[in-house]
């Protein structure tokens, strides 16, 4: 179902996976962290942490707050008069400046969340059976990755293995996304025939995936 429509900064998104998205939200568990990387990798997932955020009011404030943000569609500047409520209700002390904090809260949640709504539409059955292919697609990050922008446009089946290691977000601050196409697509594209090579990548190389520790995968891009 589309009906939300969300802000990202100056960006407004419109028709995004609005009952997906806000399920995968509300199926994370709160936990109090001290640091960004108390969680790490998919446990940021399941689990749903502000840095710093360690009282139970600070932490289901933030999550109030972004809850509605998911689902209604508040915008950066509603959500940093929300960010300075909690911060003076609750008498939270956090690293960096007002702006800088409140907007990597919010666009890490929201586009996180953004992305999981996308992958369970993408998932469907139905879905994966009229659109078997998926394209990685660079974003507009200031500082992009190398590797991300060798991927930009690169097109596998849905359930190649390489997915579950590059699905994005694909690293911290990561505006990459993945587009669902058909065979019709891929003939519009220009992309026809299949070859098999292998890829691995600096984010494979650096273990964080148990898909890339032990081996290179076999990709098959089309082109």
């Amino acid at each position: 179902m589309y009906t939300s429509q969300w802000a990202v900064s100056d960006k407004v998104y419109q028709g995004l996976p609005f009952e997906e998205a806000i399920a995968y939200f509300r199926g994370k568990v709160k936990i109090p962290t001290q640091r960004w990387n108390d969680l790490w990798q998919g446990m940021h997932a399941r689990g749903f942490m502000v840095a710093g955020a360690m009282k139970d009011d600070v932490l289901t404030g933030f999550y109030e707050a972004l809850e509605k943000a998911i689902a209604k569609g508040t915008t950066l500047a509603e959500f940093q008069k929300e960010f300075d409520t909690i911060v003076k209700k609750t008498g939270w002390t956090y690293n960096g400046t007002r702006g800088w904090r409140s907007k990597v809260i919010y666009e890490t949640n929201l586009f996180t969340a953004y992305q999981a709504g996308r992958h369970a539409q993408m998932t469907d059955p139905d879905v994966l059976k009229a659109r078997p292919y998926w394209q990685y697609r660079h974003g507009d990050s200031m500082h992009p990755r190398p590797e991300h922008l060798a991927w930009d446009g690169l097109v596998l089946r849905a359930d190649d293995p390489w997915w579950q290691a590059h699905y994005p977000p694909c690293g911290w601050g990561c505006k990459c996304t993945a587009f669902a196409l058909s065979d019709e697509d891929l003939q519009m594209l220009g992309k026809k025939g299949c070859q098999c090579r292998r890829i691995l990548s600096p984010f494979c190389r650096n273990n964080l995936s148990p898909l890339c520790r032990n081996k290179m995968s076999p990709i098959c891009r089309f082109g």
